[in-house]
Parts: structure tokens; sequence; C-alpha cells
């Protein structure tokens, strides 16, 4: 469709320690898995950390978790979207912070929701989380994600429904000049899960890539002219 899209991929598996039984199911030195990189890489994809369950418990977790990234993907992340969105429940700030230390990382995508879609910080625009326990501002962008695949899928009972509410959501991000961030799994793209959704919501979104009027932009491209581009030109 001539996007640029940007591909979480994980360093942290079940098989690691310590883990969560809901961690990742692949390892990063899978053969298929380095293969899958190697392809989205040589598309022009943007490679991000999808980081694991425990990452924010700690900074060396999640500076271990970049450098395997490194180490396995020969790329750098430019920013991440933890498993399962996960970050501090109590303090999601915090965990910004933690992933902010070691400076390899822009922006973080985890301020989503499962089985809901729209505005959570009530927001459809990259901005900077401000920690209310230090007083401090956390470090990262925040990409906050308008929809993720299974929220839409959850929205309704058909295809077209869930069409009509994508599209619902998308006008009234346009009408407020923000930014529509999708959240897709690559289960998504098989037509036998969640009634082949992806496919039936492929036109609605050709239409909005073919909007003149509409920024296509990757995660770290957008950042980039939030934090610089927008102040300089």
């Amino acid at each position: 469709m001539g996007v640029r899209g940007v591909y979480f991929v994980g360093t942290w598996s079940r098989s690691d320690f310590p883990s969560e039984s809901y961690d990742l199911t692949y390892a990063r030195s899978d053969p298929e898995t380095l293969r899958l990189v190697s392809a989205c890489k040589s598309y022009g994809a943007e490679m991000g950390l999808h980081s694991g369950i425990g990452a924010w418990r700690s900074p060396a977790r999640f500076a271990e978790e970049v450098r395997r990234f490194r180490e396995s993907y020969g790329i750098a992340p430019a920013g991440f979207r933890g498993h399962y969105w996960s970050l501090n429940p109590e303090n999601p700030e915090e965990s910004l912070a933690i992933a902010a230390e070691h400076g390899a990382l822009k922006y973080d995508s985890s301020f989503g929701m499962n089985l809901a879609y729209g505005f959570r910080r009530g927001t459809c625009y990259p901005f900077r989380p401000f920690d209310a326990v230090t007083g401090r501002y956390s470090g990262l962008w925040e990409l906050p994600p308008s929809v993720m695949d299974g929220g839409l899928y959850a929205s309704a009972g058909t295809n077209e429904e869930r069409v009509a509410n994508f599209a619902a959501l998308a006008a009234s991000v346009q009408s407020a000049g923000g930014v529509l961030v999708l959240d897709w799994h690559s289960d998504s793209l098989w037509s036998g899960f969640m009634d082949n959704m992806t496919q039936a919501l492929l036109p609605e979104l050709t239409r909005l890539i073919d909007d003149s009027t509409c920024w296509v932009a990757c995660a770290s491209e957008l950042i980039d002219w939030c934090s610089t581009a927008r102040w300089t030109a």
C-alpha cells in the first residue's frame, strides 16, 4: 500500500529467566525470526522493540532487551511497544523513564486498550508524559495507539459495522487534526483470524492513504517532526 510501517519485534521470550507465561513464544535466535526481521529491514520498515512483560521493572532489564535487539537484528530500535501493553500499572510514566535511561529509544506506543478503542489519555496527538511522582518528564514521547485490531474486532458483530466504526474514529481524529495510530498483529493478516476483518478494512485504509490532506508516516518520522521540524519550519 506504499506505507512504511513499524514492526515491533521482541528479544525476551518465555524461555528466558525471569519471564511470564504470556511472554513471547518465539526466540530472537530462531531462524524464522531472523529471516522475517531481515525481510522487514530490506523493505525499509522501521524496527521497534516489543518489550517483554517484565521489562519495565528495572533499567538493567530494559537495557538488556535493547542490547539483544542490536546484537540479534543488527539495528537499534527506534521505539518500543510493550507486549500486552506492559508498563507499570500504578505509574506507567515511570516505565518510560526507565526505558529512556540508556538513550536508544525515542518513543513508546503502549498507552493502548485491548477491547476498546479511542483516546485513552483523551488525546490523539503525540505527547511527552509527565511523571507526577517525580515531577519530571519521563524522557520519551508517547505515540498513543488509536485502535488495536482486537479492540476494533470487539466493537461489533460484523465486519461492515467494524469498518464503519473505524471510519468514524478516523473522521474524529481528522477533524481534530490528530494522529490515527493503528496497532495490528501479524495474526490479523491471516484470512481465518477475526473474521478476516483486516481484509475488509483495506479499502477504507486505502481511502485514507490516498487522501492528499493526510500525512502517512512511520512513528519515528512523526516524533522527529513533533520534537524538531515543526518548531523550525
